[in-house]
């Protein structure tokens, strides 16, 4: 069984994950093309940015403008299971596709 720890997710697919503030962009070709990062830490890591791709999605985020991204909300601790990490990253892409439907 293969574990993803970090999902990247491409606008096509998941299309916007976040909105914009005035109005939704997500028709554009230029807004349909920014990455969106969808990241799970490991057990007993803290909420937040994962600790083995702190590094990679940091160097994202600072050298692009134009780069979304967002954790997976979910317990860590080893005796949890996956239930509400699976619900959270279900709930991340359907809100994405309510804001941005085309």
């Amino acid at each position: 069984m293969i574990s993803a720890r970090a999902l990247f997710l491409s606008a096509p697919f998941a299309a916007c994950l976040i909105s914009a503030e005035s109005d939704c962009r997500c028709g554009a070709p230029a807004f349909l093309a920014i990455p969106q990062i969808i990241d799970a830490r490991g057990s007993d890591e803290p909420q937040g940015v994962s600790l083995m791709f702190q590094n990679v999605i940091s160097n994202l985020l600072v050298n692009s403008t134009d780069t979304a991204y967002q954790a997976v909300v979910y317990p860590a601790d080893f005796d949890q299971n996956v239930a509400s990490s699976v619900q959270n990253l279900l709930d991340l892409v359907e809100y994405g596709l309510q804001d941005c439907p085309s």
